[in-house]
């Protein structure tokens, strides 16, 4: 069952690889039919990912939170359920995948080249503050990356409008489905730094039992707190400081940017007692 189930990543993978590709044709060259194209091979993507999921699930007898390989892939599934769902509700929002697409195929990428040998759950992994913590985690993840990509469907249909003189870069656009995307992008990010600040204190919640201390100042602590306030600050902006339009996608699109840095800077140059749990 474990052999089909890599099989299946497999499938996956290559699913996604072929979606980014046809998405990013689309894109540049405006061919509908590859952005049809690529939106179904999202699709069968994420079906062979729940089926590979499922009987990984079913084989080892826990859901896919124990190291890299099953982490990275359910993150990646959250990310593409959430993603699809959103662009059904929102059909203006189906040019987002462009952002989707590649962030999933990283993902994927990294679960499908990390070890494949099941891993169990000690003790310490058994604690509900953990599976809310990583749960969340996932959620928060997928929230701010459909944002992102929002923000440049935005940015993409902004290209094509003038804006009044005096009225500054930063200025409202009062074309079809802007202001739609525009509230659903701040949507998006609300929810995820809200799910972010759950993800923080179920963690050291749980910190305290794995390690014996709430808090240590650990890579991805830092990192998911740094994270927390760089959108707390792009939120307090769009409420506060007359951060819309294009200035509120590009401030969006910038906290998405600033923090896939930092975490692969801390990835490479700091060691974490998380990589225990993620591997190698």
């Amino acid at each position: 069952m474990l052999s089909v189930a890599h099989a299946l990543l497999w499938v996956a993978v290559l699913f996604q690889a072929a979606a980014f590709l046809s998405l990013a044709t689309a894109a540049t060259f405006g061919r509908r039919w590859a952005h049809r194209g690529g939106a179904i091979l999202l699709a069968g993507g994420l079906l062979a990912l729940t089926a590979s999921l499922v009987l990984r699930w079913a084989a080892t007898g826990h859901g896919p939170y124990l190291g890299r390989y099953e982490a990275m892939a359910s993150y990646a599934w959250v990310l593409l359920t959430l993603s699809i769902l959103v662009q059904w509700r929102f059909p203006q929002t189906r040019r987002a995948s462009v952002v989707v697409a590649p962030v999933a195929l990283l993902l994927l990428g990294a679960s499908v080249l990390s070890p494949a040998a099941p891993l169990y759950a000690a003790p310490a992994m058994r604690s509900l503050w953990l599976w809310v913590h990583v749960g969340m985690a996932k959620v928060a993840l997928a929230s701010l990356v459909v944002a992102g990509g929002t923000s440049w469907v935005y940015l993409r249909r902004a290209r094509a409008v003038t804006v009044p003189a005096g009225a500054g870069t930063g200025a409202m656009i009062g074309g079809d489905g802007e202001e739609e995307l525009e509230d659903l992008s701040v949507r998006l990010v609300s929810l995820g730094f809200l799910v972010l600040a759950v993800v923080l204190g179920s963690g050291a919640l749980w910190a305290n039992t794995a390690w014996g201390a709430y808090w240590n100042w650990d890579p991805i602590e830092t990192w998911a707190l740094a994270t927390w306030i760089a959108y707390g600050i792009v939120l307090h902006m769009a409420r506060f400081g007359r951060a819309s339009g294009r200035r509120w996608a590009r401030l969006n699109l910038s906290a998405l940017g600033f923090s896939a840095a930092l975490f692969l800077a801390l990835r490479l140059l700091a060691l974490s007692p998380h990589w225990v749990y993620l591997g190698p």
